[in-house]
């Protein structure tokens, strides 16, 4: 019986799926951590099971889809695409449950800028790191006007510009990795 060989797209979807259900994993023990502290109101405890309830079924969509067919190269990134804006739609929900520029939820808008960098192309990498500044920007503002004597209009406006410019740096820092990648091929 002959074993069906695997794309390197269908492995690098698998791939992309599997180390998302690890982050899931990995959201779903922090949201214990959060409640079993009582560190969060119960609602916003029901918000963060939601989204992980929601990652869980996109991320095993993905992942079926991935496993079951040979993605075509449109399917191949629309699957992608789906990882990445799951991606940026935690990391804004973080970002406005933790208090906006304060929170530390800044960080996991590295992940979707990662996942891009597998697409290997400059656009989809320069397209998620706008998408992921837009997306930070304005859960910083929403916070902001939302609670508006939390911080400083300055102290808003720098630091969206500052880790929208370390968003760019993280972009341009994997696009010479793929670059240097593509070359040695």
């Amino acid at each position: 019986m002959d074993v069906p060989k695997i794309s390197e797209s269908q492995k690098t979807i698998l791939r992309l799926s599997r180390v998302h259900f690890l982050y899931i994993i990995a959201f779903a023990a922090s949201i214990v951590v959060y409640h079993a502290g009582n560190l969060v109101t119960p609602e916003a405890i029901l918000k963060r099971w939601t989204i992980a309830g929601c990652m869980l079924v996109l991320t095993t969509i993905v992942w079926g889809l991935a496993h079951s067919t040979k993605p075509s190269p449109v399917l191949y990134k629309i699957l992608v695409s789906i990882l990445i804006l799951m991606d940026i739609i935690l990391a804004s929900s973080l970002v406005y449950a933790e208090r906006g520029m304060a929170g530390l939820g800044v960080a996991l808008y590295a992940i979707p800028i990662a996942v891009s960098a597998v697409l290997a192309s400059r656009t989809a990498l320069i397209g998620t790191t706008i998408l992921c500044f837009a997306a930070y920007a304005f859960s910083c503002i929403k916070y902001f006007v939302d609670f508006f004597n939390e911080g400083y209009k300055l102290q808003l406006y720098a630091t969206i510009g500052f880790y929208g410019a370390v968003f760019f740096v993280l972009a341009a820092l994997l696009a010479i990795i793929f670059t240097s990648q593509r070359s040695k091929r």
